[in-house]
């Protein structure tokens, strides 16, 4: 808004302002409030339409006033009434009220000088300012017993709550004192407790007692020891011998009895797994690198070069003398019943059938009647609609039992199919017999037609 003149009136700074009155020129009855928040020169920078007025248009030579106006009334604190204020705010002496709700300055003629109760009538809620820009509190309005003090570094000096201690409820932890590595821990009441048996040095854990060494985690009970070492000298052990678990960087895990005592089993760096051995078999290798046993004769997965030559993939318990290359090894009762070897060109899978397993051997009568018994057929498998011949399970068990295992229509404990498996090579002593039959019968006729 720009004025002719602005001679006699004020020039606002900050936060100031001051309202004036436009009128028109003519009857000066049709009139707007404004509110002025700065004055550059014969310009003032206006809100428009304040105390209830509207804005309105006025042309040149209208007339602009200071007047008493009911806001400028109404900024004024009033007593009795909820007051805010924009700038700061000067006091000189006491804040006080007749219900004692604050009140600055002088509490008596000692310490404290200065501070603030918020509730004088009662006394509570009481802190004043000492030495260091820190703050003091006090439990009565006049009185002189701290209750806190809070330095201007931000260290509590002095804190009597609920007693002798800062209780959990109270935003502190209940203890009287804290011992140097002690860890409190809650006790399921509104206090910690702390105890020897769980300390923490800054480094190493310790339960039971304190940790010691270089055990970053220390477990004792009794004669029970248990840590994890910062070298990788021990991992995890007991101190009555029991077991022992260590890592390396050459073995990242190795298993044994003792502390560091007798080594039993390891994970090497390569991932073999090696149990009763603490390295690889010579010539070793294969997709299938874990070993069990000793190097000598046993090993598990890949190829091994034994004592008695040819490869063992996998021996279970089982000494290579023969020069078979035995690539699996089965037992049963501890007495071999069957394996799978190859040279190197072939395979073979074989079933035992030594002498010495055998009592009550006999010639195999009346094979031609029972190949005469079988039901040979072909069929579509059902999975994928494939052709098929061979037999049916439990007609052929019916004819030939060895070469069948399972029951028909067998289920198991949910329900579920438990099918019926053939094994056709129990098939070879029968039909070789009968067809030494067969031949005995075509050689009788052929003496009985010369």
């Amino acid at each position: 808004m720009s004025v002719t003149s602005a001679t006699g009136f004020p020039s606002p700074t900050g936060v100031q302002y001051f309202y004036c009155t436009l009128a028109d020129a003519a009857t000066q009855t049709t009139i707007e409030i404004v509110k002025v928040t700065s004055v550059s020169g014969t310009t003032f920078a206006i809100t428009r339409a304040q105390d209830g007025t509207s804005a309105t248009a006025f042309a040149a030579g209208a007339v602009v006033s200071l007047r008493l106006v009911r806001a400028s009334l109404n900024d004024f604190p009033k007593l009795d009434e909820t007051n805010t204020f924009n700038a700061d705010q000067a006091i000189s002496g006491q804040l006080t009220s007749s219900a004692g709700l604050a009140t600055t300055g002088t509490f008596t003629a000692t310490a404290p000088s200065d501070g603030l109760v918020m509730d004088y009538a009662t006394g509570f809620g009481r802190f004043s300012a000492f030495a260091g820009d820190g703050f003091q509190w006090y439990n009565a309005g006049i009185a002189n017993t701290k209750l806190m003090q809070l330095s201007s570094s931000g260290v509590i000096t002095t804190a009597t709550w609920n007693g002798t201690t800062v209780g959990v409820a109270y935003g502190g932890t209940g203890l009287t004192t804290l011992t140097a590595g002690y860890i409190p821990y809650g006790n399921g009441t509104s206090a910690f407790n702390s105890s020897s048996n769980l300390q923490f040095d800054g480094t190493n854990l310790g339960i039971g007692a304190a940790p010691s060494g270089s055990y970053k985690l220390q477990v004792t009970n009794s004669t029970v020891y248990v840590g994890i070492t910062s070298d990788g000298s021990n991992g995890i052990a007991e101190s009555n011998g029991a077991f022992f678990l260590r890592t390396t960087t050459a073995n990242p895990l190795v298993f044994g009895t003792g502390v560091g005592a007798t080594e039993r089993a390891r994970i090497d760096s390569s991932g073999n797994l090696l149990v009763g051995t603490t390295s690889k078999p010579s010539g070793g290798s294969g997709r299938i690198t874990s070993y069990i046993g000793s190097a000598s004769d046993n090993c598990f997965g890949g190829t091994y070069s034994g004592a008695g030559g040819a490869g063992v993939g996998i021996d279970l318990n089982y000494a290579n003398t023969t020069g078979t290359g035995y690539q699996l090894y089965f037992r049963y009762n501890n007495t071999g019943v069957g394996s799978i070897t190859s040279t190197s060109s072939s395979t073979s899978y074989t079933t035992s059938s030594d002498y010495r397993l055998k009592e009550n051997v006999s010639p195999m009568i009346g094979a031609l009647d029972t190949v005469a018994q079988l039901k040979p057929v072909t069929y579509d498998w059902i999975s994928d609609k494939s052709k098929g011949q061979g037999f049916i399970a439990h007609e052929l068990q019916a004819v030939v039992p060895d070469c069948v295992t399972g029951e028909k229509d067998a289920v198991d404990s949910k329900g579920n199919p438990v099918y019926q498996g053939i094994d056709t090579s129990f098939l070879v002593a029968t039909l070789t017999a009968a067809i030494q039959e067969l031949n005995n019968k075509f050689d009788a006729y052929v003496a009985s037609h010369p």
